[in-house]
C-alpha cells in the first residue's frame, strides 16, 4: 500500500488508521492465544501502534501548512505469519529535515520531542537534563513559533512516554534519547 500525497494531505493520519486496522486485525487472529508479553510492556499490535507517537515526537513538527507535518519519509513494513497473524514490522526512514533542528522559519516549530520536554510532564525531568531556564532561552527551539494552537505538549509528551513503555524501552534508554535532545538544545547557548 502507497500513501503519498501533498503537505497536509493526511499522510501521517491515513498511516495510523491503517497500522491500527491491521494490528486490530493481527489482535482478532491470536484473541484465544496465552501471551506471555511482561505487564509493561504491550503485546506485539500494541507496540507496533505506540511507534506512531515517537516517529512524530521525534520527526514531526509544525509548518506553515500543517501543525503535525513528518519531516522525513518512511517505508513501514508488516510482517504477517500463514495464517493471517501479525508477526512483526520495521520502519525505515530516509530524508530527516536536519536544518530544522537548528533553524525554523517564521510560523514554524522544531520537532515536537523538544517542547514536549519542556513542558512539564515529569517536574524532575527538566532539572536531570540541565534544562533549567525557560524555553525561550533555548534558541535552537525558539525562533519562531512557541506552541501549537489545540495542542498540550504536556498531554502529547504523556504519550510519547506512555509509547515508549508499551514498546518496552527502559528507562536509561529512554533517559539517554532525552539527553540527546537536551544535548542539542544546549549547543544551541
Amino acid at each position: 500500500m502507497l500513501i503519498t500525497g501533498e503537505s497536509g494531505a493526511g499522510k501521517t493520519e491515513n498511516t495510523k488508521k491503517v497500522i491500527a486496522y491491521l494490528a486490530l486485525v493481527g489482535a482478532m487472529q491470536q484473541a484465544n492465544e496465552k501471551s506471555d508479553v511482561p505487564k509493561k510492556r504491550g503485546t506485539l499490535e500494541e507496540q507496533i501502534v505506540q511507534t506512531n507517537p515517537v516517529l512524530e515526537a521525534f520527526g514531526n513538527a509544525k509548518t506553515v501548512r500543517n501543525n503535525n507535518s513528518s519531516r522525513f519519509g518512511k517505508f513501514i513494513r508488516s510482517h504477517f505469519s500463514a495464517s493471517g497473524k501479525l508477526a512483526g514490522g520495521d520502519i525505515d526512514h530516509y530524508l530527516l529535515e536536519k536544518s530544522r533542528v537548528v533553524r525554523q522559519a517564521p510560523g514554524e516549530r522544531c520537532y515536537h520531542i523538544f517542547y514536549q520536554i519542556m513542558s512539564g510532564w515529569d517536574p524532575k525531568l527538566r532539572d536531570k537534563l540541565k534544562l533549567n531556564n525557560d524555553l525561550k532561552y533555548y534558541h535552537f527551539c525558539s525562533q519562531a513559533e512557541l506552541t501549537i494552537d489545540g495542542v498540550n505538549d504536556k498531554e502529547e509528551m504523556g504519550i510519547t512516554q506512555t509509547a515508549f513503555d508499551i514498546m518496552g524501552f527502559d528507562e536509561v534508554e529512554c533517559m539517554n534519547l532525552y539527553k540527546n535532545v537536551a544535548g542539542i538544545m544546549h549547543m544551541g547557548e
